[in-house]
């Protein structure tokens, strides 16, 4: 739609040129620590090692309950300092990512694209440059396969920028590969081959 596809565009400017998150920070409520962001990643992992076996979303309601149950309680009304909060919000990205695939195996789109877009923004909050490059690459292959290719295209170019700004070569050469699928949809079949060479040309890989 013409709406998830204005998203998608503002998404991907919001990262690009935001300046950098104030680590996240809170004075009240419930002490959050290591325990607890332990707590979110080791269910993070349970879910993902379990989507993988299951496949097709079947377990979307369970995360997205955690999520609403007992993740944002911790990150609105949880007390606790700059390095826990980025642990805390980087933890919840992988989740709310989670969550975002999961809604993409499920053809919920719309919920993918809102579950990807809040993990960025957590990303972000995190500082996690990594993080937030694999969820634009994420919306990129989503905006492929929905038909967009100039938005699959921009999305991926966002993911390569960041991976170069924060030296991650490796990924920056995965993601670059993310403008193929974008470029086919358009039915550019020169500008998917121009990709895979730039990257491997920009990250000393081989095409």
């Amino acid at each position: 739609s013409v709406v998830v596809a204005s998203a998608s565009a503002a998404v991907a400017l919001r990262w690009l040129v935001s300046p950098a998150a104030v680590p996240p920070s809170r004075g009240a409520g419930r002490s959050v620590g290591a325990s607890d962001v332990a707590g979110i990643r080791e269910v993070a992992r349970s879910y993902r090692d379990l989507d993988n076996r299951l496949g097709g979303g079947r377990l979307r309601r369970a995360v997205a309950g955690y999520l609403d149950n007992e993740v944002a309680p911790l990150l609105t009304g949880g007390a606790f300092g700059a390095r826990t909060g980025c642990d805390l919000a980087a933890a919840s990205a992988e989740l709310t990512q989670l969550a975002g695939w999961m809604a993409y195996d499920a053809g919920l789109h719309g919920h993918a694209q809102r579950y990807l877009t809040q993990a960025l923004g957590l990303a972000r909050q995190a500082g996690d440059a990594g993080l937030g490059g694999e969820i634009l690459a994420a919306l990129a292959q989503q905006a492929a396969y929905l038909g967009r290719p100039a938005d699959a295209v921009d999305l991926a170019r966002v993911a390569v920028v960041t991976a170069r700004r924060a030296g991650l070569a490796t990924l920056g050469a995965e993601w670059h590969g993310r403008e193929g699928p974008g470029h086919a949809a358009a039915g550019a079949a020169g500008g998917w081959e121009g990709a895979r060479a730039d990257g491997a040309a920009r990250f000393g890989g081989s095409a």
